[in-house]
């Protein structure tokens, strides 16, 4: 779970290097990679050695680091081409606060199915949890982000209805311009 804190800003650390990259500027990331290895084994430093806690925070330091690899980059980033900053934290913004209350929306059903409908001892009551879990979040989020108005994912779900509609269209694929023509008597 310590892990999953910073999972985001490692994937946009991965694209802000290839906009640094784009620039051909190959040393602000090497500088901030550095910087940001050694704030993380200092964590994971403090964390075990001087303030004896357990193992997971060695994944807490980890996805720290990782976040603030991100934002160094992205400032750093931003200096250098300046960003529109609406068009880039407004959607981010919008899908934390959906994310957050698909997660409240998501735990409390969870927590009362697994202790009073769910035998999750067993595996056929696990993968039912699972399911109806997977289900309701999927729901929950794909209407808060209908009601946000969030544009990246409409762009996914329409790219989710060609990917659906694609067989129908392979089945019977439109005359080419040699099948148009008449046949030779």
């Amino acid at each position: 779970m310590a892990f999953s804190i910073g999972i985001a800003a490692q994937a946009v650390s991965l694209l802000l290097l290839r906009g640094f990259y784009a620039i051909r500027d190959s040393f602000t990331p090497v500088k901030v990679n550095v910087f940001t290895v050694a704030v993380n084994i200092t964590l994971s430093l403090i964390f075990i050695l001087i303030l004896k806690l357990s193992i997971v925070y060695l994944a807490l330091a980890y996805s720290i680091s990782n976040i603030l690899n991100a934002l160094l980059l992205l400032y750093l980033l931003d200096r250098k081409v300046s960003f529109d900053k609406k068009a880039l934290f407004v959607p981010a913004i919008k899908m934390i606060v959906i994310t957050i209350l698909t997660a409240i929306s998501l735990y409390i059903p969870m927590k009362l199915l697994d202790q009073l409908v769910f035998d999750t001892t067993r595996t056929i009551g696990l993968i039912l949890l699972t399911g109806i879990a997977t289900a309701v979040g999927l729901s929950v989020y794909a209407f808060l982000s209908w009601i946000f108005k969030v544009k990246e994912v409409l762009i996914f779900y329409q790219l989710v209805k060609k990917v659906i509609t694609l067989p129908s269209r392979l089945v019977s694929p439109a005359p080419t311009s040699i099948d148009a023509q008449q046949p030779n008597p």
